[in-house]
């Protein structure tokens, strides 16, 4: 699974690494109730089959929209998971500017923070 990972992710961190393919989800360390919530929605968008993520994997790596749009859902769904949890809404906030953060790191290669913030609303 690393050569996966190295492939699809050259700058990834394999020490906090979490990949969803086909039915199965790798993980390097215990995954977040948050962050599974969100890597269920990738195994849902590969059909739960191999076969599927090979291709889901392919158009990941090679388009830019079609990365954006499948990590959208899968932050989206996270974030509306951290939101049934917190009722606090500063605390909503921060969780969604971490949401925003993350979906708009270097490794996606999408779009900027501000951009993220507006999508995820």
């Amino acid at each position: 699974m690393k050569f996966l990972v190295k492939l699809f992710f050259p700058k990834a961190n394999l020490n906090e690494i979490y990949l969803s393919f086909g039915k199965v989800i790798y993980e390097s360390k215990p995954i977040a109730p948050d962050l599974l919530v969100h890597e269920q929605v990738h195994l849902r968008q590969q059909n739960y089959s191999y076969a599927r993520a090979i291709w889901f994997f392919l158009r990941y790596r090679l388009s830019k929209d079609f990365r954006y749009r499948m990590e959208l859902e899968a932050y989206r769904e996270q974030l509306r998971f951290i939101y049934s949890k917190i009722r606090d809404r500063n605390k909503r906030a921060l969780a969604k500017k971490e949401i925003a953060r993350c979906i708009s790191l270097p490794m996606y290669g999408m779009v900027s923070f501000e951009q993220a913030l507006k999508d995820l609303s």
